[in-house]
């Protein structure tokens, strides 16, 4: 093939690809990423927009923003498998009302599935005057369950271990038990208020089509290519 044919080719592929830019991908290897830019989480074949975006809505006010654009309540199975997805030491059942917890011990490393999930989806709760500053409390939560049938609201939660401000009004035992642990749970809020606590919205992740620009480019390259291949046999 001659060597212009093939340098056109190769610009036409290049061309064809969709071009992404990261500003920094969020990866704790859990198949759940998210670009540091971005407020929406890639992973189990969905986006997932962040908890903390919604903070303070019912599930109908954020559902009458986002619904327009793609976006729904997420499911039960779709919750479980996400949770599953990260090592919380527990695995968690898809049957929506069920209370399923599970908590870690505190330890001095900032690091592990609690924090990782949190940085994912995003502070919906933070709680500085309580907690010592280097080790502050932290906790993502969000209303879910498109296909609950129940009189309650089907919410998760997800904390990060943190240590109390010694004689403050959280401080009712003491000594070591100043450390929470973190945890992960599955529950049902009777009356839901939404203080600390988001939606759980998603949808399915779309395809990029090639742009105007792209299009035109391949169509130029196509006809440059038909003329030298109409020039070699005349």
């Amino acid at each position: 093939m001659n060597k212009c044919i093939q340098k056109i080719l190769l610009a036409a592929c290049i061309m064809a690809m969709p071009v992404t830019t990261h500003a920094g991908l969020i990866d704790p290897g859990t198949g759940y990423t998210r670009d540091s830019a971005s407020n929406v989480v890639q992973g189990g074949g969905l986006e997932w927009l962040q908890w903390d975006e919604t903070v303070g809505q019912s599930i109908d006010t954020a559902l009458g923003t986002y619904a327009p654009f793609g976006w729904r309540l997420a499911t039960t199975s779709e919750m479980t498998d996400l949770f599953n997805a990260f090592n919380f030491g527990r695995i968690f059942y898809a049957q929506g009302g069920l209370f399923q917890y599970s908590r870690t011990d505190w330890t001095a490393v900032e690091a592990g599935p609690h924090i990782d999930f949190i940085e994912l989806f995003g502070h919906t709760l933070e709680n500085d005057a309580r907690f010592l500053a280097n080790d502050r409390f932290l906790m993502t939560s969000a209303y879910y369950g498109a296909d609950f049938k129940g009189i309650y609201s089907p919410m998760v939660g997800v904390t990060d271990d943190s240590t109390r401000v010694p004689g403050g009004r959280n401080d009712r035992r003491g000594g070591s038990s100043l450390r929470d642990p973190a945890s992960a749970e599955f529950g049902t809020d009777v009356n839901p208020s939404n203080a600390g606590r988001g939606i759980a919205l998603v949808k399915s992740v779309s395809v990029p089509e090639p742009g105007t620009f792209e299009l035109l480019s391949l169509g130029l390259m196509g006809l440059g290519l038909k003329r030298r291949i109409h020039r070699k046999t005349l």
